[in-house]
């Protein structure tokens, strides 16, 4: 598909050999040299997640500028980066991967296509003790809620671990890197919740993508390795 990285497992053959690692041993790396992401040993981190369109995506780098400028200890999304997160898969091995990337479009394309808007902003857990910046969505959420829920029952058939905590769609603009006192995270949240956003945008719901995320020194790069398109929604 285009612009979809598709796992091909000829692509390990190309690497030089390299010694396995004995059952129960931890495999060491050079501190000068990463691990190789497309290692033979390498587990693959995945999640699946709604793109966001250039809009909404200008959006969030304005916002997050300018609430960069707070100094808060938030280590801020790239904008590129953003997305709505439907599930987190965590590292698993790459023949369970390929699995749910060929499963993974038949159930998509049961769903119709819909949308939302862009909405205000806030935290999670809470007000005084802020760990998760984001961006809220308005609208109708059903058709969303029911396409993350049978993404679960797939994953939970191909025995994927997924978490229990209920869905609550939104898009994360940053994370807080410590600990902060009670008064400090009442400041961000009054911040965020007086913050002009302007009009809403419109978030279309048309595609899940399948990405794996790659930690290198310079933060997570995600590599799309299939999207999946929704049906579309039929015309009145």
């Amino acid at each position: 598909m285009p612009g979809a990285a598709v796992y091909n497992p000829t692509m390990m053959s190309e690497e030089p050999r390299r010694t396995r690692s004995k059952p129960g041993e931890r495999r060491k790396f050079s501190k000068d040299r990463p691990p190789d992401p497309y290692g033979v040993e390498m587990p693959w981190r995945l999640f699946l997640a709604v793109p966001l369109p250039e809009a909404v995506v200008e959006r969030i780098d304005r916002v997050s500028t300018r609430l960069a400028q707070k100094e808060w200890p938030v280590r801020w999304t790239a904008p590129g980066s953003a997305h709505i997160t439907l599930h987190f898969l965590g590292e698993v091995e790459a023949s369970q991967a390929q699995l749910l990337r060929m499963a993974l479009p038949g159930e998509v394309a049961k769903h119709t296509a819909t949308a939302l808007q862009t909405g205000r902003l806030g935290v999670f857990p809470n007000q005084r003790k802020p760990r998760v910046l984001w961006m809220g969505l308005d609208g109708e959420p059903d058709g969303l809620n029911r396409l993350q829920s049978a993404l679960g029952r797939l994953l939970a058939t191909l025995e994927f671990e997924i978490e229990e905590r209920p869905f609550s769609p939104h898009i994360t603009l940053g994370r807080l890197r410590q600990e902060i006192s009670g008064a400090r995270g009442m400041e961000i949240w009054t911040t965020l919740r007086g913050f002009e956003l302007g009009p809403p945008i419109d978030v279309p719901i048309e595609e899940v993508v399948l990405y794996r995320s790659i930690l290198t020194r310079d933060g997570a790069t995600h590599e799309p390795l299939v999207r999946c398109p929704l049906s579309a929604a039929r015309q009145p």
